[in-house]
């Protein structure tokens, strides 16, 4: 395989620190102010948009916004916005939402109860309904009957234009949306001309070193339209930060995107 080297190796990359600071009575500010001014255009915009992530992440706070929610302890399971969910609720949420079909049976064409509940204790209480904080449940009120689940294959291998070519070819297929595996220098947040990625570049997974790889790695593929997972842990921000350049660069609102993004560094030591 062919590796383009854009630029020459200048020791391990150094991702911003994202220390906070008091400004006008808001904890707004961060190091990424800095940072888009020092790696240039591709690494400014990417900065710019994390810089922006984090202020959305905690504007908000003392007026119901998701910080405040997580760290209020009233706001518990079983809870919505301060207050008790109870079955009406739910039956509410379900029956306006759309459904796949009008009736569900097993093998044995047994109807099946559209919610099912532990006979004894206070199920609701512990892991709440579906489509409800904590979502222990789904994050659909009708789980399944409404939305069918996102089917995709975890693909991704050698350079942006080969797995772009891929994932191509499984959306014709019929799949859903699309999960991208990195390769390991990515996941460790190394570019590929760095001689610590010696050998592994390209290898179980797609390798990404800027935003405009990312750009190409979903050249023809809506990202409005198509759900996409990524399974990054450790620079998971960065190259969230580089899937939302790249929706800019589409013409996609942010709201439209869908799909996941696994940033659990413990996973990273123990799988």
């Amino acid at each position: 395989m062919r590796i383009r080297v854009r630029r020459p190796w200048a020791g391990p990359p150094r991702l911003p620190q994202l220390r906070h600071r008091e400004r006008g009575g808001g904890r707004i500010g961060t190091d990424l102010d800095r940072a888009a001014s020092t790696t240039g255009a591709g690494g400014s915009l990417a900065a710019g948009v994390l810089r922006e992530l984090w202020v959305l992440l905690h504007r908000g706070k003392g007026r119901g916004g998701a910080l405040s929610q997580l760290r209020d302890p009233g706001y518990g399971w079983g809870h919505r916005g301060g207050r008790r969910v109870n079955r009406s609720d739910w039956e509410q949420a379900y029956g306006d939402a759309p459904k796949r079909r009008d009736r569900w049976v097993t093998l044995s064409f047994e109807d099946l109860p559209a919610l099912g509940l532990p006979e004894s204790g206070e199920p609701p209480e512990r892991i709440g309904y579906p489509g409800e904080f904590p979502y222990t449940r789904g994050i659909h009120a009708t789980g399944y009957r409404g939305r069918q689940w996102t089917i995709r294959q975890f693909a991704g291998f050698a350079g942006v234009e080969q797995t772009n070519a891929r994932f191509r070819h499984l959306l014709a297929q019929g799949q859903h949306g699309v999960s991208v595996a990195f390769d390991m220098p990515t996941l460790m947040g190394l570019d590929s001309d760095s001689p610590l990625a010696l050998g592994e570049v390209g290898h179980c997974g797609v390798a990404i070193d800027t935003a405009d790889d990312m750009a190409m790695l979903f050249d023809s593929i809506p990202l409005g339209e198509v759900s996409v997972s990524m399974t990054i842990n450790g620079p998971a921000q960065v190259l969230f930060a580089f899937l939302l350049v790249a929706a800019e660069e589409q013409g996609v609102s942010w709201r439209d995107l869908r799909g996941t993004l696994q940033n659990d560094i413990l996973k990273e030591y123990i799988a």
